[in-house]
Order: C-alpha cells, then structure tokens, then sequence
C-alpha cells in the first residue's frame, strides 16, 4: 500500500542548439514567395519546381529585422508524392530527435528495456504503477507553459526498501515520455555528479552547461539519491539542480531508499552541517507528491 502526499555526447545536443536564440515572431515578418509583397522584392527565392508533378514551389520567406534579409524556406507541394516524401522526412526527423533524446537521456541499455508492460505487478505495487502510468497520460500537463503558469506539485518522490521495484517504475516512466519526444535524464544521483566532475577534466563543455541541462531538461529523474554519502562539493550542486527546477517549476521525480530525516542524514557531508540537505528536501517535498513502495524484493527471487 502507499501514501500519496527532469562530455562530449552533449556537444550538437538537440538541448544544445535550443540554447540558439530563436527567431520570434515580433523579431521576424512572414510573407510567402506567391504574394505580391514578395514580387516587390529583390531577394526572391529563386524558381524551384516540384519534381513529383513540376508545379512551382511556394518559398516561405522570414525576415530578420536585425538584418533586414529574408530566409526562404521551401513549403511542401500539394501533390500526393510530394506530400508522402514530407511524411517520410518528418518520420525520419522525429526517428533522429528520439535517437538523440535516448543518448542524451544517460539511462544504460538495461534500464532502457524496462517499461510498464515488464513490471512485476503485485498486490502491494500495483497502486504505485498506476500512478505512473497517470503520471505518463497527463505529462503534458505538468509542464509549466503560457496557459498553464504553476502546474502544482509536478514531481514524485518515491521511497522503498531494496529490490521493490523503483528503478523499473521510473525508466518505465522515462522510456514512455521518450517515446513521445520529451527530453528525460534519467541517472543516479552519483553518475549525474560524475559527469559534472568530467567537465573539469576534458573541458569539452562546461560546468554551467551540464547544470543548465539537468535543470531545463523536460524531466529529470534521480535515482537511488541518497545511496552513498555526499562531500560538501556534491551537496552543494544537488541543491543547485534541485533548486533550479524548483524556480523554473519543472517536473521531478526521485527514489531512494530513506524517508525524510534519513535522507538529510545521507545528504549532509561527513562533519558539515545540515542545511543545504534539509533544504534540498523541503524543496522536493514542496514539488513532488510522496509514493511509498513496499513488497518482497524482485532481487531475491
């Protein structure tokens, strides 16, 4: 039963390139290469045909108001071919953005196999699936947008013994979200210290950029946080990441095998004090309703 209460492989990453300032549509003018606006201009898009039924290529210009010059960008023809050519490319796209969202999500090659229909369903269990799966359904709306200012408490917390079941939940979890688009790491609390602590040694991205991905990335789940003892370094940049998805009202999920006071225990340093950890609880418990997990341990079957 259970108590309810986001190196080098980042480089080019689709999270990467979103950084790019993008062109808005207060900085941009539209207008479309058949109107008589674009015939008054100098910089037309040169004559295309469709090679499919050769009916001419409509051009979508946008204008940079900074520059003043236009980018034209090819509309698709309405011809039956040319329309199933666009499907193909757009299924060949989303394919690379899934590719590229997999990678970027840090989850090894087993926890990538782990979804709902794998899940060792029980009696004592079964109610904390469900939510998951709920969790998976109504994704969308825990995303912070124009419409939606503060989607709540959009987090889980997810507490158990050994063995119940959590990491399975959880890259089930992941898996499905990544199926639909959205960005997901997935990680321990120590392999996502580590790959903060490889900044410093190969320099090929830096620090700030690995914190602002664990931070804006559309849902970061910790794993087992709380599993080995903390330096002050590593404290300090859990509260950093926790806090920052805290003010950006960004989705997060934990597990871990401790309640609240063991947590903070396990989260203050060996002769540090306790209050970057009691802060770094408050903050989840303010952004994630509580699930508790309970049950034989899958690993001693």
């Amino acid at each position: 039963m259970m108590n309810i209460r986001e190196p080098q492989a980042l480089k080019g990453s689709r999270w990467q390139q979103h950084q790019n300032r993008a062109m808005t549509d207060e900085e941009s003018e539209i207008i479309m290469s058949n109107s008589e606006a674009a015939k008054k201009l100098w910089s037309a898009p040169p004559d295309k045909k469709c090679p499919y039924c050769s009916a001419d290529i409509i051009f979508k210009g946008i204008k940079d108001k900074s520059s003043g010059f236009y980018k034209w960008i090819p509309e698709p023809c309405s011809c039956p071919e040319a329309q199933q050519e666009y499907k193909h490319k757009q299924e060949r796209e989303a394919a690379a953005r899934a590719i590229l969202n997999f990678k970027e999500s840090g989850m090894s090659r087993r926890h990538i196999l782990n979804t709902f229909e794998s899940f060792r369903e029980t009696p004592n269990n079964r109610e904390a699936k469900q939510i998951a799966q709920k969790y998976v359904e109504d994704f969308h709306k825990l995303l912070p947008t124009d419409t939606i200012t503060d989607p709540g408490r959009n987090g889980l917390f997810i507490t158990g013994g050994v063995g119940v079941g959590k990491t399975h939940l959880v890259s089930a979890i992941a898996n499905a979200l990544l199926a639909k688009g959205y960005r997901v790491i997935c990680m321990t609390m120590i392999d996502l210290l580590d790959r903060i602590k490889k900044t410093y040694d190969y320099g090929e991205i830096s620090e700030g950029e690995v914190l602002e991905l664990y931070e804006t990335v559309d849902l970061l789940i910790i794993d087992d946080l709380g599993k080995e003892r903390v330096t002050e370094w590593g404290s300090s940049k859990i509260y950093i990441i926790i806090n920052g998805r805290y003010e950006r009202l960004m989705p997060t999920i934990v597990t871990t095998n401790y309640g609240d006071d063991e947590l903070v225990n396990k989260l203050t340093p060996p002769n540090g004090d306790r209050i970057t950890a009691e802060a770094t609880i408050d903050r989840l418990c303010e952004m994630c309703k509580g699930i508790v997990m309970s049950g034989d341990s899958w690993r001693s079957d």
